[in-house]
């Protein structure tokens, strides 16, 4: 199963290189996103696992840094209301 072997790709890479169990658990979800809406045999599995890898690396950080600034305009938001 290629899904199977992805997210275990996954698992192990983000394990080398030092990441949070969330961003490997992360790329693992955009990996199953990906292939519900795209055929296995049309993209190369590994082009896709490093990308969900990096996006997910990518995408924690930002979001991170976004929820004190969104609990701050709820906060606002509440105020006003």
């Amino acid at each position: 199963n290629l899904r199977m072997y992805g997210c275990q790709v996954i698992q192990e890479a983000g394990i080398l290189l030092g990441f949070d169990q969330v961003v490997m658990a992360t790329g693992q979800v955009l990996l199953h996103r990906f292939y519900c809406k795209r055929s296995m045999k049309t993209f190369n599995v590994k082009v896709c696992l490093a990308a969900a890898l990096l996006l997910s690396a990518v995408a924690l950080p930002l979001l991170l840094l976004l929820l004190p600034g969104l609990a701050v305009s709820k906060t606002i938001l509440n105020d006003m209301l």
